[in-house]
């Protein structure tokens, strides 16, 4: 359950009488991906910029300092009130989706990771010891302490599925928090637009998973976020068949299923991230079927490969 880049293209279209209002933009490379930062605020990207920083440390699987590569590397975490939030959050869409969704993914993750890289499938004898150590059944929580502990050796989370939408939202948090009221944050295609540009609402584009020249649609958004989950980015061909980055917790494959994308809009960066995978993972009747209410998400598109041509 890799997270991957998005098929979503932030327009900065200037329209009438904003010929004259200046943005400022500014890129940086953090969790991963590329971090853009857009507004009529020339501090928002600093913030913004901090704030990310912070959270990457908390959440990275490939720093050694981080909160989470302690927790994978010594099965507990003391008093870490952010890890404990998203672990529930996490616990709350593993029973959600009957178990599709699952950060105990991690160690699947990185067999077909180091697979992919060789242009090969990873063993079945591999494949079926790393599904031993999957089950978010096998995590202890303790949300009054801010606890976690793993109820078994060798257990690994990843939150790379949602993280990188949390540390979004906490990001925009803060500029609020010092009086910036209008910008984009796009972090890798998890995009939250706070407030409006110039009176109008941003405007993101969704382009076609599969064709890059054409637009589906345009989304007009203010103080929402959109993410976009599926196989076109991140994947791998062998022996002409397309592998998705995104495992299947119980079976130990890449999903297969006829969804190319989801794109979810959401009051926050998180929710639409966290939706949009899991929609991917259930597939489209189940997936629309199980979030279309749930709190916060205004939107779900999506693109099944039947709509590629």
């Amino acid at each position: 359950m890799l997270k991957r880049l998005a098929t979503l293209v932030f327009m900065l279209l200037l329209v009438g009488g904003c010929m004259n209002r200046q943005l400022y933009n500014d890129k940086k490379f953090f969790m991963g991906t590329v971090v853009e930062v857009v507004s009529p605020y020339k501090e928002a990207a600093g913030i913004v910029f901090t704030e990310i920083e912070r959270v990457e440390k908390v959440f990275s699987i490939y720093r050694d300092d981080s909160s989470v590569a302690h927790l994978n590397k010594t099965g507990f975490l003391n008093t870490n009130f952010e890890v404990c939030l998203l672990t529930k959050k996490a616990e709350e869409f593993y029973k959600l989706t009957g178990g599709e969704f699952d950060i105990t993914v991690a160690p699947l993750s990185r067999i077909w990771k180091e697979a992919f890289k060789e242009k090969r499938i990873p063993s079945e004898s591999d494949i079926k010891s790393a599904l031993t150590l999957v089950g978010f059944n096998k995590i202890g929580l303790d949300i009054r302490n801010n606890n976690i502990k793993f109820l078994r050796k060798d257990i690994q989370v990843d939150f790379g599925a949602f993280a990188k939408g949390y540390a979004v939202d906490c990001a925009a948090k803060a500029l609020k928090e010092s009086g910036v009221d209008s910008a984009v944050i796009n972090a890798g295609g998890d995009i939250y637009c706070l407030g409006s540009k110039f009176g109008r609402p941003w405007k993101v584009g969704l382009q076609h998973p599969r064709r890059r020249n054409k637009l589906l649609t345009d989304l007009e958004l203010k103080d929402s976020a959109v993410a976009t989950s599926g196989d076109y980015e991140q994947f791998v061909e062998i022996d002409g068949r397309r592998y998705s980055h995104i495992i299947n917790p119980k079976t130990g494959y890449p999903v297969e299923n006829d969804i190319i994308s989801v794109t979810v809009v959401a009051k926050d960066a998180m929710t639409a991230d966290i939706v949009a995978t899991s929609v991917f993972l259930l597939g489209k009747d189940e997936g629309i079927k199980t979030f279309e209410n749930y709190e916060g998400v205004k939107k779900i598109v999506v693109i099944l490969k039947q709509d590629e041509e």
